[in-house]
Order: C-alpha cells, then structure tokens, then sequence
C-alpha cells in the first residue's frame, strides 16, 4: 500500500467591513437589519467582531416598593447588541453602560456554531439597543443611543499552496 503525504498552507488574513447603515440614533425594541457583502469567498473564518462607537443615554427607573424604595429613582442602563445570521445566531455586546463607548466585541455563540454560513461573504447583521435587567426596578423612559461609526472585521484564511511530501510505501496491507 502507498500513500501520499500532503498538506495546505493557509495564510491568516482580515478584512474590515465598514457598516454604514448602522449609524444613527437608536431606541429600545427597534432593530436595524443590516446586510453585507465582504466581496470574496473566504476560506475558513477564525473570528468576527463589531468595532463600534457611540453612546448611550440611559433611561429613568424608580424602585418597584418590594426590592427598592418605591420613591429611589435611578438612571436605568442599556447596550446595544449585534446578532449575524443566517444560520446559527452569532452575538456581540457593547458594555452595559451610560455614555460614550468604543470598543471591538467579538462575536460569540451560546452552543458550539460555525462560521460556514460566512464563507460565500455574505450575511446580515441586526444591530439593536436594549434595556438593562434591573432587579427592583420599574422602567419609567428606556435608554436611548447612538452609534457614531461601525465595522466588521472579519479574521479568516486563505490557502497559500498545496505541498506534497512524496509517497510512503506501507509495509501495512
């Protein structure tokens, strides 16, 4: 028996996507849906992340009277989320916050995911702001936000060159 040693050798890349249509004022429970083409196939995706800025004014919240004072008021937090389909869902967070942000945040699955639904380069993007979590809290006015610029960057390979070592002849049968 013989048999042929081989390999492929990929070469690390990154693309930056710019994502225009992401920019603008935001407010709770409305999402943008953004699609987007990176002009190429790609051949394995190792990582994605969102590389935005913006800010964000928080809402207004008072206590529910059971966990906090009925009459403490507090300034109610948000983040806005981005979420890639098709496929599998793909999530990434800005800081849950009040003010202004810039940060790279990568994308990230709850269960084991794949990146293949990228490989043709296309796929959409949904960006929205949500709402804090605030235990004892009743929401009076949601947070309200803005997202000043946003990019994709896209780390992937490509093949380089395909090697073969030659044959090995098996003493194996």
């Amino acid at each position: 028996m013989i048999i042929e040693l081989s390999a492929t050798v990929s070469q690390a890349e990154t693309i930056e996507v710019p994502l225009p249509a992401a920019v603008g004022a935001y407010r709770c429970g409305v999402e943008n849906t953004i699609p987007f083409d990176v002009g190429q196939t790609l051949d394995s995706v190792l990582t994605v992340s969102v590389v935005w800025s913006g800010s964000i004014v928080g809402g207004l919240g008072h206590g529910d009277g059971v966990e906090r004072d009925a009459n403490e008021w507090f300034s109610w937090p948000g983040n806005f989320s981005a979420t890639m389909y098709p496929g599998t869902d793909w999530h990434a967070w800005s800081p849950l916050m009040e003010g202004e942000f810039a940060v790279k945040s990568v994308f990230g699955g709850f269960f084991a995911h794949s990146w293949d639904f990228l490989l043709d380069g296309e796929a959409t993007v949904v960006i929205s702001l949500n709402a804090a979590i605030v235990v004892g809290g009743i929401m009076v006015t949601p947070p309200q936000g803005t997202i000043h610029d946003a990019q994709l960057v896209i780390d992937y390979t490509t093949p380089v060159e395909s090697l073969t070592w030659g044959r090995v002849k098996s003493m194996f049968r």
